[in-house]
């Protein structure tokens, strides 16, 4: 996983779009607009940082109604504990 992160962040958006399996590609400016924003919120190493977490919550909350008006420890929904040091 490790790897793939930092083979993501050492690509352009087009590259990394270019790689998508084909069962996963849609429109190719879409998916390098998509791919270009959501970037960032991944880490090259692997660690998830608090930040990163309330990211994806937000992001997904757009989708999902109840996640919205839930309120949770955020930090008990990943660990680091397998990534090991950078």
């Amino acid at each position: 996983m490790k790897r793939s992160l930092q083979w993501m962040h050492s690509q352009s958006p087009a590259s990394v779009v270019d790689n998508f399996p084909p069962q996963y590609r849609g429109d190719r400016e879409v998916d390098i607009e998509v791919t270009s924003a959501l970037l960032p919120m991944y880490s090259d190493t692997g660690r998830m940082s608090r930040d990163g977490a309330e990211a994806i919550r937000r992001v997904t909350s757009v989708s999902a109604p109840a996640l919205r008006s839930s309120s949770f420890d955020l930090t008990k929904t990943y660990t680091n504990e397998f990534v090991g040091e950078n």
